[in-house]
């Protein structure tokens, strides 16, 4: 197998030293949708799809690895109802994997890159400038 594909932005900052045309990444918009009714998860789904859906970071064809997530996370809490500490610790890890996945651990979301940006002040950028 080989290497993971190169995304177009940072072939462009790269540079092409290929001269071929750099392709075009495919956007994608909108968060993800419902598509079931278990209470406890329908409720995950729709604090994580408003939590991570308005920034950026999911999008819709995150909705199926979100609805396992979800179901993930009514499992896990079924269990630990049911007094069944093992085979939930074992799910909470695999949601924990699941979730590291789409970026949604603490871990994680410190890599991602989101369109929002920090707005620069133009008195400190203009006297308070470091330069050396």
């Amino acid at each position: 197998m080989g290497r993971p594909r190169k995304p177009s932005a940072i072939r462009a900052l790269e540079g092409n030293r290929s001269r071929t045309d750099i392709p075009t990444e495919v956007e994608l918009h909108g968060t993800p949708s419902l598509d079931f009714v278990d209470k406890t998860a329908a409720g995950h789904f729709h604090f994580l799809a408003a939590e991570f859906g308005g920034c950026g970071v999911l999008k819709r064809a995150d909705a199926p690895a979100l609805a396992a997530l979800a179901d993930l996370w009514e499992l896990y809490w079924t269990l630990r109802a049911g007094d069944d500490i093992d085979t939930s610790l074992k799910v909470k890890a695999r949601w924990d994997s699941a979730a590291s996945k789409l970026g949604l651990q603490v871990i994680d979301r410190s890599k991602l890159i989101t369109g929002q940006t920090k707005s620069v002040d133009p008195i400190r950028s203009k006297f308070l400038k470091v330069t050396g």
